[in-house]
């Protein structure tokens, strides 16, 4: 491997089938003390993928195991669910995009 990363998607995708099976498998977990019930914790989970997919190329391929978690403490008031998952798209991302570089300094 000379170190070069593909810049097209499907380039990206065959890449990352060949050299990296299984060995990409991105982790979320969103915690939050705001009031949210069953439904608004998928949505946050949506959301949270939607930051994977901002932070990662390619993200949800079918040889990864990508996934997220949310839950709540629930010990403050609730809040509005656009600015929640939209909060959560950034902070997943930007966690995403520190942690690894905090791996490769």
């Amino acid at each position: 491997e000379d170190g070069s990363r593909p810049e097209k998607s499907l380039d990206m995708l065959r890449y990352a089938y060949e050299n990296a099976k299984g060995a990409n498998t991105t982790l979320v977990v969103v915690a939050t003390d705001a009031v949210i019930g069953k439904s608004e914790a998928k949505r946050l989970a949506d959301s949270a993928h939607a930051g994977v997919a901002r932070a990662i190329r390619p993200s949800h391929t079918t040889v990864d195991g990508d996934t997220s978690f949310v839950l709540s403490t629930c010990t403050s008031k609730a809040l509005d669910p656009l600015l929640l998952t939209a909060a959560v798209q950034d902070v997943v991302s930007q966690a995403i995009v520190n942690g690894a570089k905090a791996c490769n300094p």
